[in-house]
């Protein structure tokens, strides 16, 4: 993942950034980080269960 586009954004340790194609694009909060890898995790679960039902065409 490339830092390049936030170089003057001042990124530490610990800082979350939005990935897009393999660059960060946008330094967001810790709480909007923890918000999309739930709603992550949410739409990985229902994939699953969707792939996991015989039914599903």
């Amino acid at each position: 993942m490339s830092l390049f586009l936030l170089r003057d954004q001042g990124l530490q340790v610990g800082d979350h950034v939005m990935v897009h194609v393999g660059y960060a694009i946008q330094k967001i909060h810790a709480e909007a980080a923890q918000r999309s890898w739930e709603l992550h995790e949410q739409m990985a679960a229902l994939e699953a269960a969707e792939c996991a039902d015989p039914d599903h065409a």
